[in-house]
């Protein structure tokens, strides 16, 4: 457990020096309310990084990050960075459920076990699908769970497994009879993944993948999987002990609660999610949307799957979502086609008070015209660093590096002695270099890189570079010798050297006349005759580097070795 030794008082000063700007599509005065808006609360909340979006009559007008991401490196939030959604997940699941009953694939009223057996009957009575979108089931919230089964999901799962995470809870009890009262729970919104995959046929992560990232294009939105992070950009998590700072422990699994709280995403993505809802895009029926938030739960002013509230005489839907790593939240007017989305990186230090600030400041905001049509999932294509064009490189294992490419995850590599690439050495690194060895002498390797993201839907990936070439050295020239041969029997030392080496012969019957010292590319540097050097080269008038050492009779080099030259 990482601890910052930051009093609560001293933070802002550390997140309005860091302050990033991203999209503005408000003018200047707009912009600057929102900003001390956002600095003020973040400064009273304590939260270190946060990214806020607005959509403003239907257009998102502004995505900005604010503080770090990654408090530790200095990494700015983003429009991109991603956070985990908390109990936000609960809507998209809802969304799901909603969509299914419009198809005619499920019905509210339905007995839950009518579709999820596995999960056991109670005493207090029949549970219905509606029941458990309006939290009205009685299905207790993170209380007689089993805590072993719940901890090692995440190691035991691969992936999302709906009707195996029941057994995490079903076996607890239910607080009252289905229907009678609210009780607020991320367990009854599981049990609904279930009965989602039962009625569909398809698994719940697959749904949401169909009828909802594909549907708007939400490229970030998916259930975090443990196996696959860390993810492009991703928030490190945050929280106060004793008025002190500590990084959150990276080890707490979600992967068990995906329908209620196991989904990571952006604010673009919920951005473009509320203008879906708003304008929609997401439903086949019009009224769907208004079903959705009506209050069935008065306890809770809850409706299915939104807190119903009001702004300006309008109605709200809205969702927060708190747990390690987050406090997020987000809120619209589906009349006016407004809305504010708020994800910060600081537990227990509540978002939405500073997503309804924002709201109570949208009439003021001045758009200008520019909006955020979708989210970017076009990667760039790496250009090459290093090495140059045709290089001839000297070393056994040469390094490749290339420039890095925003909202990459990792790079192909292709090399090969084909430029058109036709059996390629593949890599895959999560770096901007790469390694090659096992190189053949006298010869021209070829190679490419692409950027890929498999965290975006359809796995972006950017175009092939272009073919970048260098060489490998012992090329023709030195003296009518091809290659070095293996096991040379030429010996230098000292090997580097800076003014005299000496030349030794090993197990050669016949003696040697002359050495000579050829540049790698094969140009005459020196040479020397056997009755003036007498085993000892003199080479403090040659420049530094690398080259071939040929010893023979004559002109002919019968042996050779490499000798660098440093000054």
């Amino acid at each position: 457990m990482r601890f910052f030794r930051v009093a609560l008082l001293l933070l802002p000063l550390v997140v309005s020096e860091t302050s990033v700007a991203q999209f503005i599509g408000i003018d200047a005065q707009s912009a600057a309310l929102v900003e001390n808006t956002v600095t003020q609360r973040m400064q009273s909340a304590g939260i270190v990084g946060c990214s806020v979006g607005i959509v403003k009559a239907g257009r998102i007008v502004y995505a900005r990050g604010f503080g770090y991401r990654d408090l530790d490196n200095r990494f700015p939030a983003t429009e991109y960075t991603i956070y985990r959604t908390g109990s936000i997940a609960k809507t998209f699941t809802a969304v799901l459920a909603l969509q299914l009953a419009e198809a005619g694939r499920l019905r509210l009223d339905e007995d839950v076990r009518t579709l999820v057996p596995e999960y056991p009957a109670k005493p207090q009575g029949p549970m219905k699908i509606g029941h458990l979108l309006t939290h009205r089931s009685g299905i207790r919230h993170y209380v007689e769970y089993d805590s072993a089964l719940l901890a090692s999901y995440e190691t035991t799962h691969g992936e999302y497994d709906a009707i195996g995470a029941l057994d995490i809870f079903k076996n607890g009890s239910i607080s009252f009879k289905p229907g009678t009262a609210y009780q607020y729970t991320t367990f009854g919104f599981n049990l609904l993944g279930a009965v989602l995959e039962r009625a569909a046929g398809t698994r719940f992560q697959d749904l949401l993948e169909q009828r909802i990232r594909r549907r708007l294009s939400l490229p970030y939105l998916q259930p975090e999987v443990g196996r696959l992070r860390p993810y492009p950009e991703e928030t490190k998590g945050y929280d106060y002990e004793s008025g002190t700072l500590r990084q959150t422990l990276d080890n707490t699994g979600i992967l068990y609660k995906v329908p209620g709280g196991g989904m990571v995403c952006t604010v673009l993505d919920l951005c473009h999610f509320m203008r879906g809802m708003m304008d929609g895009r997401v439903f086949d029926s019009t009224g769907t949307l208004d079903v959705m938030g009506t209050v069935l739960s008065p306890e809770g002013a809850y409706g299915l799957g939104y807190f119903i509230g009001s702004w300006n005489g309008h109605r709200t839907l809205s969702h927060g979502g708190g747990q390690e790593k987050t406090y997020s939240h987000y809120i619209f007017v589906p009349d006016t086609h407004d809305g504010v989305v708020v994800m910060t990186n600081t537990f227990r230090a509540p978002a939405d008070p500073l997503g309804r600030a924002i709201l109570d400041l949208l009439p003021s905001l001045v758009a200008t015209g520019d909006t955020i049509a979708a989210v970017a999932v076009a990667l760039d294509t790496p250009s090459r660093v290093y090495p140059d064009m045709n290089e001839v490189m000297y070393a056994a294992s040469v390094p490749l590096q290339w420039t890095p490419v925003r909202h990459a995850d990792r790079y192909a590599v292709q090399t090969d002695r084909s430029p058109l690439f036709t059996a390629p050495r593949n890599d895959t690194v999560r770096n901007v270099t790469d390694v090659v060895s096992g190189l053949m002498p006298a010869a021209t390797y070829y190679w490419r890189v692409r950027a890929l993201n498999p965290f975006l839907h359809d796995t972006a990936r950017s175009a092939w570079s272009g073919t970048w070439q260098f060489q490998t050295p012992f090329v023709t020239g030195f003296g009518g010798l091809r290659a070095i041969p293996s096991g040379s029997a030429l010996r230098v030392y000292p090997n580097p050297a800076r003014h005299r080496v000496a030349v030794q012969f090993m197990g050669w019957r016949h003696p040697f006349s002359t050495c000579s010292l050829w540049s790698m590319d094969g140009k005459l540097r020196a040479t020397w005759d056997s009755t003036p050097y007498n085993g000892v080269l003199d080479v403090s008038g040659l420049e530094a580097g690398t080259y071939v050492l040929t010893a023979g009779q004559g002109a002919a080099a019968s042996a050779a070795t490499t000798l660098t030259i440093v000054k």
